[in-house]
């Protein structure tokens, strides 16, 4: 038996039990009488399961529900020798388990109950969610040994019961499920020296339990109602039941989906099925109650009709269908179908009255809906647009005309009554000498439809182009759909005309040409705009062109084309073209909408390269731009010429009168001529810094390529320094001149050691303490040199701005160190000729790192 097979509400359980004689209270009569009259080889078989189980299923079918639980767990310990059994409601909202029931056995099953299951009584037992959805998983779950027990099947449930019961061999979890939430559980344990119980024995109690635990849930939740099956209710053949009676009840409490009732002599409803409860809203109880079924569940219009066929009936006559409207208990109605049939016993004594009923309102409907299709369909071929023709094919394989629709005669112009019972051949005679009239006929014999896209008809009645599809209504029978098609044909040429025409047009076109559909995507490029943007017609197509856009233009050209698309406006634009050979053009594109109905279809447009006219524009706004920088560098240049030039200048022209006044001593002339030196030397300095920076700046210093080695050039820049870092206290310190020793490059030697010395100078004018550290490195033709001092740094403000002419961070400490501002502008401008880069990076608490990268060519020449 299917252990979920008539569980009502998506109920399952499972387990096996035997009837123990337990007797309910307050159905003593009942149950005994039952158990009593059952043939005495059931009875006298406790050790057969099968036995136990129908006796079982027959007595707590006609329990009240509040005694369902305890006489389950009276029963199942004796039914499978168990040794301990226990029953737990679920609560949702706390999600535990509630103990309702327990049994504990003596070892030799001689005392009963053991006390010590009433302590279990009330427990509640939490669920985490694995085990709460393990009551879902299946309808039974039996172990053959307790250590397979794992702390996902429920541990607190079951530690409950063994502890109780030490002698333990196999463990039966059954859990019950409701309208697809938990309701409880059944744990059963056995005895070592008991074989484990028979699947289908707990299959078999599955559907037993699944009924009654359903009946229980469903009456509880009744409220003030009572549905239990009182004693008077109960059909007297049932008291003395047959094999063959045990079998119907077993049906019966297994809930079969139809309504089933019986109804005595005089025509009252003495027993209803649980299933009345799903058809009507009312509990069996209720249904057994009513004075007046008839007034209560028929509706008003149908009561007449029924009174009549129940006399028929209770007259002695089976009454095979009666169909009717049923009203529920919440008012609501559906169809049903009830069949009647007199009931007797073997001797022909009447027993009562089955009846049996469908609910069939879905069927009604269909029904309905089948005749509402047809008459829709119908009003669809009167008043369909397109023209049809329904042939029928004869037995002597000849297509008779049957009928057309309206359409026809408009699409044709003629009167097709007229051709109604001729042939084929002889309705339309221009398609004899055609294969048309084949098709046709496969397709009404063989149900092969046929599609022509154009047949061209004419006769002295009919002439066009016609677009048919044929295909079988029924065996033998067939419609062709078809549309006149003349104008549209004479259309699509104009149309490819005009196509041909435009296509002629882009190919030969000197400027690029698009087209898009009204969302703004490519549909077409013509040969120019794949030529100028070097992309493939492919690539072209939808918004994939926008990747070869360059990337500094893209997202503002997306954005002034989706404005441009959405207000339906024309637009002008200029962006670049990244081409896959790395190129770049500029192009100048226009589209405008095109029109057509008032409608905006989408948009045709034009690029054209501007990349020339771009190149004489940047040209003229470098010469423009270097024009202005040029006055405002010589406004700058010649103001701090002007200072720079004059200190020393003064410095000359004071100590010169000084010592032509005449008023001095030998010594201070002599001090005063030293002075002099100095100023004239640094006059000196500053005019060829100057003329340097000036012709680096103006473009006019050549640069000179020539092989040298670079550990000479920069031991020579060292020992120039070195003396003055030792005088100055500070260390100084050269990494890497070892890894260039006897190397030689080709380079401008003059402007890297202009570089060297400038660097270098530099780290040791504005080093009072700390050290200097110079870096060389040669790999791959790249020649680096790092120069990192301690001095006094450069703060973030100037930063940026060290390698312009005349800047200085402290004038102070640069007329100290005898510095002008122009060391590093050099070294910048060299930098730069040579094709290099600089950077350089300061602080004013731990001093100013320059690193410098120049390109140079390795030799093997020997200098």
């Amino acid at each position: 038996m299917d252990d979920q097979q008539n569980s009502p509400d998506g109920l399952m359980s499972g387990d096996q039990h035997k009837d123990s004689g337990f007797t309910p209270k307050g159905k003593g009569r009942i149950v005994a009488g039952l158990v009593d009259n059952l043939p005495k080889d059931i009875i006298s078989s406790p050790g057969d399961s099968r036995a136990g189980l129908i006796s079982f299923a027959i007595n707590l079918a006609y329990l009240p529900h509040e005694d369902i639980y305890t006489f389950i767990i009276s029963q199942v310990s004796e039914i499978f020798c168990a040794e301990a059994a226990m029953i737990s409601v679920f609560n949702e909202e706390l999600s535990e388990l509630k103990v309702v029931s327990a049994s504990i056995q003596d070892p030799d099953n001689t005392s009963g109950q053991r006390p010590e299951a009433g302590n279990i009584l009330n427990r509640r037992i939490p669920l985490s969610k694995d085990q709460a959805n393990r009551i879902y998983s299946a309808p039974y779950h039996l172990l053959n040994d307790i250590s397979q027990v794992s702390p996902d099947t429920m541990p607190p449930a079951f530690m409950l019961l063994s502890d109780l019961s030490p002698d333990s061999g196999w463990f039966l979890e059954i859990g019950f499920v409701s309208r697809q939430k938990p309701a409880g559980t059944l744990l059963i344990i056995g005895s070592k020296n008991q074989g484990t119980p028979n699947p289908d024995d707990i299959g078999f109690l599955c559907g037993i339990i699944s009924n009654a635990v359903a009946r229980k849930l469903a009456e509880e939740t009744l409220d003030g109602s009572d549905a239990r099956l009182k004693s008077d209710t109960l059909p007297k053949g049932l008291v003395q039941l047959s094999k063959e009676q045990e079998e119907i009840v077993e049906a019966i409490s297994n809930f079969i989906s139809t309504w089933e009732s019986w109804l005595d002599k005089s025509g009252k409803i003495i027993w209803t099925n649980p299933a009345s409860f799903k058809f009507t809203g009312y509990t069996p109880a209720e249904i057994i109650a009513l004075p007046d079924f008839i007034g209560a569940l028929v509706a008003g219009n149908d009561r007449e009709k029924v009174t009549a066929a129940l006399k028929e009936v209770l007259d002695g006559k089976d009454n095979p269908e009666l169909e009717f409207q049923c009203v529920r208990k919440d008012q609501t109605r559906f169809t049903i179908l009830i069949s009647c049939k007199h009931i007797f016993n073997k001797e022909g004594k009447a027993l009562g009255i089955r009846t049996s009923g469908h609910d069939i309102t879905s069927y009604r409907k269909t029904e309905q809906d089948f005749l509402h299709t047809e008459n829709l369909y119908r009003q669809m071929i009167d008043n369909a647009p397109i023209g049809m023709h329904f042939y029928q094919l004869t037995d002597e394989d000849r297509l008779i005309f049957t009928s057309a629709n309206l359409a026809a005669d408009t699409i044709l112009g003629i009167d097709h009554t007229q051709l109604i019972g001729l042939t084929i051949e002889e309705a339309f005679p221009a398609i004899l000498s055609t294969k048309v009239i084949k098709h046709y006929r496969d397709a009404a014999r063989d149900n092969i439809t046929w599609v022509n896209d154009q047949i061209t008809y004419s006769d002295n009645k009919i002439s066009g182009a016609f677009e048919v599809k044929v295909f079988q209504t029924l065996p033998g029978s067939l419609v062709a759909i078809f549309t006149n098609i003349t104008k549209r044909k004479q259309a699509e040429g104009a149309l490819r005309e005009s196509q041909q025409l435009f296509e002629t047009l882009t190919r030969v076109s000197p400027v690029g040409i698009f087209r898009t559909n009204s969302a703004g995507a490519t549909t077409f490029v013509n040969p120019k705009w794949t030529a100028l943007t070097g992309l493939s017609f492919e690539d072209a197509m939808d918004y994939k062109y926008l990747a070869a856009i360059h990337p500094d233009d893209r997202e503002e050209r997306v954005k002034e084309w989706n404005a441009a698309v959405k207000k339906g406006k024309s637009v002008v634009s200029e962006y670049r073209f990244l081409r896959s050979d790395g190129s770049i053009i500029w192009v100048q594109g226009h589209a405008v909408p095109e029109i057509a109905d008032g409608i905006i279809k989408g948009y045709i447009g034009t690029i054209t390269d501007i990349s020339e006219l771009k190149r004489v524009e940047n040209e003229l706004f470098q010469t423009k731009e270097k024009a202005v920088a040029s006055d405002r560098l010589k406004t700058t240049f010649m103001g701090n010429i002007s200072h720079e030039i004059r200190t020393p200048l003064n410095g000359i022209i004071g100590f010169a009168e000084m010592i032509s006044s005449g008023d001095n001593s030998p010594e201070e002339n002599k001090e005063c001529i030293e002075f002099l030196n100095l100023s004239i030397n640094r006059l000196t300095r500053i005019i060829d810094n100057i003329m340097d920076l000036s012709m680096m700046m103006s473009g006019n210093t050549r640069v000179n390529s020539e092989p040298f080695r670079l550990d000479l050039l920069i031991n020579e820049v060292a020992k120039t320094y070195e003396f003055e870092a030792a005088r100055k206290n500070i260390g100084f310190s050269i990494d890497g001149s070892d890894q260039l020793s006897g190397k030689t490059v080709i380079s401008d030697q003059t402007l890297i050691r202009r570089i060297f010395n400038e660097l270098v100078n530099n780290a040791v004018k504005f080093t009072t303490k700390g050290s200097i550290r110079i870096m060389y490195r040669l790999k791959n033709n790249m020649l680096s040199f790092h120069v990192q001092d301690s001095g006094i740094g450069i703060s973030e403000q100037i930063l940026p701005f060290i390698f312009e002419p005349f800047v200085q961070e402290n004038v102070y400490s640069a007329r100290e160190s005898n510095s002008n501002g122009l060391g590093l502008s050099i070294v910048n401008e060299a930098v730069k000729l040579l094709k290099g880069t600089i950077v350089a990076d300061s602080d004013t608490d731990t001093g100013t790192s320059i690193k410098v990268n120049l390109p140079v060519i390795e030799s093997h020449i020997e200098t």
